[in-house]
């Protein structure tokens, strides 16, 4: 039957209203529209969200009643009521209201027209699959199978949802409507609030591009030089420059002014004097000692000195690439990763003093034309991997009742979707069937369910795996029955930084299309106290069928990678690198200037070592002698989760690289290295590193060479 357009208009118009007064046309507060399943949107109304957002509730079967009821419409229903919805949407949008919609069917068929209109409105539209927790929807679908009460409506829903689950393109989001969801409201409004990761924040605000021309003729707020320590007067572009300063640069550098010491920052206005309101000459270190990592520092040192002054454009030469030592290809590659990860910040969750008047271009300029090319692509490269790297900051540094299990398997899906990779996240009940039995005792004392998260690229047409990262996925450690110390507890919610790294460095991977397949897996988890937690004393069965006894819940960690290492080798992974927070020991021994590395492989270990090398990750080996195994062993079980005080890091790496078997291995524990309690070098804030992200990026290349698989 044909739709009575001048009905539909009026119906959609009566629909609107009914909502009430709307919010002003800005982008925030955030106007949240809710329909679909049935129990879930009625659990909004009302709710105060800790982010005192205004939320109005549009369930399906209130919105027929409105539609329907006087008089009955006696055509298709369903499709009557989504272009009605639908009518409502592209009205808040067109008055800049965003919209958070969770409405499945509306959702796939009306995706890319809303999508259009909230772009051209530039307001935000955020899609949200929005359903009951897997374990839910399954017991309600067996409990219809077996003749039990469950209306249609609701069956009709989960069996759909069940079916469709993974296909779904939108963020999802689970709510378990017997406890409270305000967390998970709160997790789809920040979503909105939020910056597309992929490209980052940092991109968004920092244009990094290549240009041919002469520094000193060109109209920029600055022009920035490098300069090496001991320099005597200047040379090259610098010479010239100063010529036009009037000797200012020589009398500086005469009067030890300027040192040229790495990440000295020195500003000469300039008067009009060049075209430029600046000289900034950025210290480069002694020139024997300039590698690119020096570069990355230099960078994000200028960039970070110049946030904030009311300068915007910035043009700087090539760096270092006047010496010979390093290619004009790897400086530009170095600086666009040195100012995209200087100019890092998260404040998210901070709601004042934003402060706007920040850096909008960095220009890398050089004379010659036939450089331009591998340049920009060099500068492009450096984007990718800087803004994966920023991407695992991200997740370090939220807060643990942000990132939590579920949410880290919806940033994988984030990922996996504007990627193209493949992606399964196990439920506990698919984990229960594998055997993880380590992995499941350290989740049994949260209320959040545990998510196995698996993601794959793959760069060449075969099935094997040519290599597995694997990251350690707490996403807060309290120790479990075995309970940390209160002082410092807050920092546990970074104990999923190497989950966060392999997963970061997946998406940077499927942009650079390496000829090698990769899996990444994070077994996401909390370890709490509780009453069903498991406890010292205890026997645990890997996924493998070893046996596990517990002397430490704090030492939770290496049992959720022993599994996950079990499911890399069922996969017929090639190679296994793991990543961890793995012990406070490490941290001891290296501090947090350097990753310790354990290996029962040294080619493998030489590869991942020379990667970082490339990206300055600093990474230290230490040994893994036969003799240490001693530590673990148990008199109940096949190995113990703990060897003791004594070279922890270990006993600890030991006992994970048992899981290895004879699979090819390197452990890398980031404990002192995944975070900072003070800015250094091209991080210029402290907390979250994102190491070792781009070695692991690097390390993907290395290992499937030069080439790139094919689009």
């Amino acid at each position: 039957m044909a739709v009575d357009n001048s009905r539909l208009e009026s119906d959609s118009l009566q629909l609107l209203k009914s909502l009430g007064e709307l919010p002003k046309p800005v982008l925030k507060p955030f106007f949240i529209v809710i329909s679909g399943l049935p129990g879930t949107g009625k659990s909004f109304v009302g709710r105060e969200l800790s982010l005192k957002l205004p939320v109005v509730h549009v369930e399906s079967d209130s919105c027929r009643k409105l539609l329907f009821e006087k008089p009955k419409y006696s055509g298709n229903e369903s499709n009557y009521l989504f272009r009605a919805i639908r009518n409502v949407i592209e009205s808040l949008l067109s008055k800049r209201i965003p919209v958070i919609l969770d409405a499945t069917n509306l959702l796939e068929r009306n995706r890319e027209a809303l999508n259009r209109i909230a772009k051209e409105q530039k307001v935000k539209f955020i899609l949200a699959h929005i359903s009951a927790p897997a374990e839910i929807v399954k017991k309600r679908l067996q409990a219809r199978e077996k003749g039990k009460q469950t209306s249609d409506a609701d069956w009709k829903v989960y069996k759909k949802l069940a079916l469709t689950e993974d296909k779904i393109k939108s963020q999802h989001f689970e709510i378990d409507t017997s406890s409270d969801i305000t967390p998970v409201v709160d997790n789809i409004v920040r979503a909105a609030l939020q910056q597309d990761k992929d490209t980052g924040e940092m991109e968004k605000q920092l244009d990094i591009k290549v240009k041919t021309g002469s520094i000193q003729k060109t109209r920029a707020d600055a022009v920035v030089v490098g300069i090496f320590e001991g320099i005597k007067r200047p040379r090259g572009v610098l010479s010239t420059i100063n010529k036009s300063l009037g000797g200012a640069v020589t009398k500086l550098i005469r009067d030890g002014e300027v040192k040229g010491k790495i990440s000295e920052v020195t500003t000469i206005h300039t008067l009009g004097r060049i075209t430029a309101d600046r000289l900034i000459m950025i210290g480069l270190g002694k020139k024997s000692e300039l590698n690119e990592d020096k570069i990355r520092i230099a960078t994000a040192s200028v960039c970070q000195a110049l946030q904030g002054k009311g300068i915007k454009k910035v043009v700087i030469t090539p760096l270092g690439a006047d010496t010979g030592k390093i290619s004009i290809q790897a400086a530009a590659n170095a600086m666009a990763e040195g100012a995209a990860l200087g100019l890092y910040t998260f404040r998210k969750h901070i709601t004042s003093g934003n402060d706007k008047n920040t850096l909008e271009q960095l220009t890398i300029m050089d004379r010659s034309h036939a450089a331009m090319a591998a340049m920009q692509a060099a500068v492009d490269e450096g984007i990718i991997f800087a803004n994966a790297t920023n991407s695992a900051r991200d997740m370090v540094n939220e807060p643990a009742n942000y990132m939590t299990p579920l949410k880290m398997a919806e940033e994988a899906r984030r990922v996996a979707d504007e990627n193209k990779l493949d992606i399964t996240v196990l439920e506990r009940e698919e984990m229960e069937k594998l055997g993880m039995g380590a992995l499941l005792a350290v989740a049994q004392g949260s209320h959040e369910p545990p998510k196995f998260i698996i993601l794959k690229y793959n760069g060449t047409a075969g099935k094997n795996i040519d290599l597995a990262l694997v990251g350690k996925s707490i996403t807060f450690d309290s120790g479990g029955i075995s309970i940390k110390p209160s002082e410092g507890m807050g920092d546990m919610k970074g104990d999923m930084a190497g989950g966060a790294s392999v997963i970061a460095a997946m998406s940077a991977i499927a942009k650079l299309k390496p000829k090698i397949n990769i899996v990444a897996i994070a077994a996401a988890t909390e370890n709490l106290p509780g009453g069903k937690a498991f406890k010292p004393a205890d026997v645990l069965t890997a996924m493998n069928g070893k046996t596990i006894e517990v002397i430490s819940t704090d030492a939770e960690g290496r049992l959720t990678l022993a599994d996950a290492i079990c499911y890399a080798n069922k996969l017929g992974a090639k190679r296994i690198v793991d990543i961890a927070t793995l012990t406070g020991g490490c941290v001891v021994a290296l501090g947090n200037v350097a990753t310790g590395a354990f290996t029962n492989n040294q080619p493998l270990l030489d590869k991942v070592m020379e990667a970082s090398a490339q990206t300055g990750d600093k990474i230290w080996q230490l040994p893994t002698f036969e003799e240490y195994k001693e530590q673990n062993k148990s008199d109940v079980a096949d190995i113990k989760n703990s060897g003791g005080r004594e070279a922890s890091p270990i006993t600890a790496a030991l006992f994970v690289g048992e899981f290895a078997g004879d699979t090819p291995w390197v452990h890398l524990d980031i404990a002192g290295t995944s975070d900072l309690s003070k800015p250094r070098g091209y991080y210029g804030t402290k907390f979250a590193t994102g190491v070792p992200t781009r070695t692991l990026i690097r390390l993907a290349l290395s290992l499937a060479g030069s080439d790139r698989a094919e689009k």
